[in-house]
């Protein structure tokens, strides 16, 4: 987390907000890092060329998509 601060990435937990406030908080966002999950699908709602980088278990990887 401190290292994400050095970029002024905060700490959000999409879940405890509203369709509508995620809808405006993806849209403003140009960088989101977040682990893989059902969250991911609210970037269909960041602007152009913004940046999505994913967390996930390389254990629990599956690459057959």
């Amino acid at each position: 987390m401190p290292m994400l601060e050095k970029y002024q990435i905060i700490y959000v937990e999409p879940q405890k907000l509203s369709a509508e406030e995620k809808i405006r908080l993806f849209n403003m966002s140009d960088v989101i890092v977040g682990a893989w999950g059902a969250a991911s699908c609210n970037c269909v709602f960041m602007p152009e060329k913004s940046i999505v980088i994913k967390l996930c278990n390389p254990d629990r990887f599956d690459d057959t998509w």
